[in-house]
């Protein structure tokens, strides 16, 4: 059961690569008793807070929109003096 800011709670599963997300945070289940194996009842979990994550994909996303326009304009200026020099 997690329980938000608001104090609204919920029922959630956390799986080793399945976070949950709340708040802006992810919770992530690091492990477990490894003794008991798959029927163990005890999970450490980690919350993960990346404010910065979509600053870092707006980024990414300008790298390849400057690379496309640099190999778009590239060929056509590459067509505009396009000459024969034999």
């Amino acid at each position: 059961m997690i329980t938000d800011e608001g104090g609204r709670t919920r029922d959630a599963v956390i799986n080793v690569n399945a976070p949950v997300s709340v708040d802006g945070w992810s919770l992530y289940q690091m492990g477990y008793n490894e003794k008991a194996g798959r029927w163990s009842r005890e999970s450490l979990i980690e919350g993960v807070r990346d404010p910065w994550l979509p600053v870092v994909y707006m980024g990414f996303f300008m790298m390849i929109a400057g690379n496309i326009l640099f190999f778009w304009n590239g060929m056509k200026k590459r067509k505009e003096y396009d000459y024969d020099l034999g």
